[in-house]
């Protein structure tokens, strides 16, 4: 009868042993993939204060400087230009976006920006980048300055709306 009972816990420990082994592996497997999908650089946007309008950048365009790095991301600094032209090449895979706005000479995250759609088209050589952003209400800049327009690419690009 001792062997019996012996036999039987073993078995039972070995299953709980078998079972913890498999959480274990099945956390570790999960937090593993769930870090897959985090971006660990971007692209930080300076723009106008108050801004609704195109940010347009040109990656890869040849004899335009460098975009400057700061703590791993790309800055594109957009105040006075329609266009930024870079010889930087465009982030592509996960990456994300920050939007800041300089106010007293000190860069300012802006809390009140939305952001549109946008399109990316390429040529030979070069990416342009484009897509909208909206401080005041998105629906209706985007029925305003956005629908209808797409297709018109003197329409593209062309700065701030407001």
């Amino acid at each position: 009868m001792t062997n019996l009972f012996i036999k039987r816990i073993s078995s039972y420990l070995l299953g709980i042993f078998i079972l913890v082994i498999f959480i274990i592996a099945t956390l570790l497997f999960l937090g593993s993939i769930s870090n897959y999908g985090v971006a660990e650089r971007g692209t930080k946007y300076v723009i106008p204060e108050n801004y609704s309008g195109w940010i347009c950048v040109n990656y890869n365009s040849d004899a335009a400087p460098l975009l400057e790095d700061s703590d791993g991301f790309m800055v594109v600094n957009t105040i006075g230009q329609n266009m930024v032209r870079t010889s930087s090449p465009m982030l592509i895979g996960k990456s994300y976006d920050k939007f800041y706005n300089i106010i007293d000479n000190v860069l300012v995250i802006d809390e009140d920006l939305r952001i549109g759609g946008g399109i990316t088209v390429n040529d030979e050589k070069s990416l342009t980048h484009m897509f909208w952003v909206s401080t005041g209400k998105i629906k209706k800049d985007y029925l305003k300055y956005i629908n209808n327009n797409l297709k018109d690419k003197d329409k593209l690009c062309t700065g701030r709306w407001n």
